[in-house]
């Protein structure tokens, strides 16, 4: 409609969307020649980056029974939230998570003496 002269109002008239939509619309096509999204949108990785992987999966290797290995103690050793930590063990590293039970201890049973 723009390129058969059609104002920004009319358009914004006729389908009943805002004429800041409209004029976005419009400037994105003259821009990139159609109104697919410019690259580049949308949140950045900040805290999955390969770096932040790499520390962690060294820090499990070096020492995989600790108990400093948990979501939340790794993620405060490295300045990250929790979240973006257990997605690293779970779909990078392919970790499961399993949490210590408490237990009796067992023992032998000592022989009655009569």
């Amino acid at each position: 409609m723009n390129e058969r002269g059609t104002g920004v109002y009319e358009i914004d008239r006729l389908l009943g969307i805002n004429k800041a939509t409209v004029s976005r619309a419009i400037q994105r096509f003259e821009e990139t020649g159609s109104n697919i999204d410019r690259p580049g949108r949308g949140s950045k990785r900040s805290a999955r980056t390969r770096e932040n992987i790499r520390k962690i999966k060294a820090k499990i290797q070096r020492n995989p029974s600790s108990r400093k290995n948990s979501t939340r103690k790794i993620a405060s050793a490295y300045g990250i939230s929790p979240k973006p930590v257990h997605w690293i063990f779970a779909n990078e590293l392919k970790l499961k998570f399993w949490k210590p039970l408490k237990r009796h201890n067992l023992t032998k049973k000592k022989p009655s003496v009569y």
